[in-house]
């Protein structure tokens, strides 16, 4: 089950509406499908954003490893004003991270999210024990069916419903 609070900045909770949602792991850490998806999407809009003191622009955290091209992060993301913050864990490209202090985190490419957590030789071996579309949906935030198949990593393998209906 999903993980959701809610959290208002008035006093007349539980009947207030909330300024802030922050869902957490919305697929309670098992393998999502396009059932689940649907499933958690539309508790999303039909009982959350109805609790939303504004839903033209509600504040909405979601905190979570990407589960498929239908997960509620591509569902967030179709909403107008959706900001998405994705921090692989290491770092495919070179960015920029503004800090509060007023200066900036420079991220290089091959950059360990966290080596105190995961190492880079941690992350490697993780790597070496999964297909390359495992480890970037689980590690890399990229849900995307890799371009070519490589040895042994086959649709199957993929566990995301590649296979959207453009209608």
């Amino acid at each position: 089950m999903p993980s959701f609070t809610c959290i208002t900045t008035r006093d007349d909770a539980p009947n207030s509406l909330f300024d802030l949602i922050v869902i957490d792991d919305p697929y309670g850490g098992t393998a999502a499908n396009p059932i689940e998806f649907e499933r958690v999407n539309a508790l999303f809009d039909q009982a959350l954003m109805l609790r939303v003191r504004d839903p033209a622009d509600p504040f909405v955290l979601a905190v979570m490893t990407r589960a498929g091209t239908r997960d509620l992060h591509a569902h967030l993301r179709l909403r107008r004003n959706a900001t998405a913050l994705e921090f692989p864990a290491i770092a495919t490209e070179r960015s920029r991270w503004p800090l509060l202090n007023g200066t900036h985190h420079i991220r290089r490419i091959d950059e360990v999210l966290a080596p105190e957590i995961h190492s880079s030789a941690a992350l490697e071996r993780v790597r070496l024990s999964m297909t390359r579309s495992e480890f970037n949906q689980r590690f890399q935030q990229d849900v995307s069916p890799p371009p070519l198949l490589a040895f042994g990593d086959t649709p199957e393998k993929w566990g995301n419903d590649f296979n959207f209906d453009p209608g």
